[in-house]
């Protein structure tokens, strides 16, 4: 993301939308991507996938959140 992190992210929707539903998507990167989406979780992340993952997993999350 080019202008925030992920986490910082996370950490801002909580803070002004605390009902907001997340799903994090992580290949990796300056942390391993499991350490992140675990980091994600503990934010408020409903839904974490690591990269690869299924576009029909990734609709069913959806689906359930909304």
């Amino acid at each position: 993301m080019p202008e925030k992190e992920g986490i910082e992210t996370i950490m801002d929707l909580k803070r002004d939308f605390s009902d907001v539903k997340i799903i994090a998507i992580s290949g990796g990167g300056q942390i391993d991507a499991e350490e992140y989406l675990h980091m994600a979780k503990k934010l408020g992340a409903q839904r974490t996938f690591t990269k690869p993952f299924e576009l029909k997993e990734l609709l069913e999350a959806v689906r359930e959140l909304l």
